[in-house]
């Protein structure tokens, strides 16, 4: 029997949210608009990821009304739901690095390896090491041609 864990219900609750969002506004513009399920669906996708072409917009006002807030609704859930996957991806692959940041007071998204913050961090104690002096840099040759 697979176990799904909590964090792995919430990615699937989202993900059904987010195309449960995307079906409700193509029903609403194949109704309200006359458009067939292709275009319903399309210009709903495209509305949701904010790509926008313009090949299609809403002419009725009552469309207009709704896409402004199903475009305000929708885009804050799909940030919404990259953020908890982008979670679930960072929690599942480095466990025991949240697990000392959370034990020892410090901010998680620091305590990933390849954080910007972490590696300026890792610079300044270099730099500290050799007392305080900056290290001497090679001075870089001038590009030429292309």
């Amino acid at each position: 029997m697979i176990r799904i864990t909590h964090a792995e219900k919430r990615i699937i609750r989202i993900v059904a949210l987010v195309f449960v969002v995307m079906a409700i506004g193509a029903i609403f513009y194949h109704l309200m608009e006359g458009w067939d399920w292709l275009d319903s669906f399309y210009f709903a996708t495209i509305t949701l990821t904010t790509i926008g072409f313009g090949d299609l917009h809403p002419t009725h006002d009552l469309s207009k009304v709704f896409t402004m807030f199903y475009a305000v609704g929708g885009i804050s859930l799909m940030l919404y739901s990259l953020n908890a996957v982008a979670q679930y991806y960072v929690e599942k692959r480095y466990p025991k690095v949240i697990g000392q940041a959370i034990e020892f007071g410090r901010p998680v998204h620091k305590a990933v390896p390849g954080h910007r913050a972490l590696k300026a961090f890792k610079l300044a104690r270099k730099e500290s090491e050799v007392g305080g002096q900056q290290l001497e840099q090679k001075p870089q040759e001038p590009k030429t041609g292309f």
